[in-house]
């Protein structure tokens, strides 16, 4: 049973027994996984405050083939995110990460540009204190990452260009934009400013967005459509996108 190595990001804990903990967490090498950590309830547990929910840690493990649980070693903290978890708008766009991710990694498979897309959104987090321009862009990466995102080119109905300062507009299902032609009855607007935003998005880093004003209603719609993608594919609602509503 050879002890493995892996930098990972701490998704979630549950309590197990009197002292012990589950542990999933995102693995750069190997993908979602779960695993055992054996005294950490404990007061003066070795592992310290790795295993907080979004710590960037590298984590020494063991596995056997017949467990689907592996047995955490020890963990070392690379980077904690748990002071701006504080903040009640901030933790909640950290737990809203940390459940996407959760409910739509599969297990055990390697995803070296999530990885990457949550550890940029979280060092957004931390340096600007702005909950919207890193969940938009979380949003849109992930729901990209995972070949759910439909073209924001072309009516899904007809096939004809939308053209850049027309709305477009989107329903639960079928996935895709419809032209104003084909608007189905109850669509939402996607906004010509907001398909903008999302090609800017998709050619440029976080950090190397245009300077904008973010509020909460600042590409809101664009939310939104990422967000009924990401609920459609999982088939169940994210608590925490729910609770993101309360935050102004």
């Amino acid at each position: 049973m050879p002890r493995r190595e892996t930098e990972a990001i701490i998704l979630r804990t549950y309590p197990l027994k009197e002292a012990d903990k589950i542990v999933s967490f995102f693995s750069r090498a190997w993908g979602k996984m779960r695993g055992v950590a054996a005294g950490a309830r404990k007061l003066k547990s070795r592992f310290g405050a790795a295993l907080e929910p979004l710590s960037h840690v590298r984590l020494w493990y063991f596995e056997r083939e017949t467990r689907e649980l592996v047995s955490i070693d020890s963990a070392e903290l690379i980077r904690s995110y748990f002071d701006i978890q504080s903040d009640y708008a901030t933790g909640l766009a950290c737990a809203y990460i940390s459940e996407v991710c959760e409910q739509t990694l599969p297990e055990r498979e390697p995803n070296e540009h999530l990885f990457r897309l949550v550890v940029l959104a979280l060092e957004h987090l931390r340096q600007t204190g702005r909950i919207w321009p890193a969940l938009t862009y979380f949003d849109l990466w992930a729901v990209r990452l995972a070949g759910l995102l439909p073209s924001l080119e072309r009516c899904v109905a007809c096939g004809s260009a939308l053209a850049p300062n027309a709305e477009a507009y989107f329903q639960l299902h079928p996935a895709g934009l419809n032209c104003a032609r084909c608007r189905p009855d109850g669509a939402w607007e996607l906004s010509a400013e907001s398909r903008q935003m999302a090609r800017e998005m998709l050619h440029a880093s976080l950090p190397d967005l245009a300077p904008r004003a973010w509020s909460k209603e600042t590409a809101a719609d664009l939310r939104r459509f990422l967000g009924q993608r990401i609920e459609a594919h999982i088939e169940r609602k994210l608590v925490t996108r729910a609770a993101l509503e309360s935050v102004e």
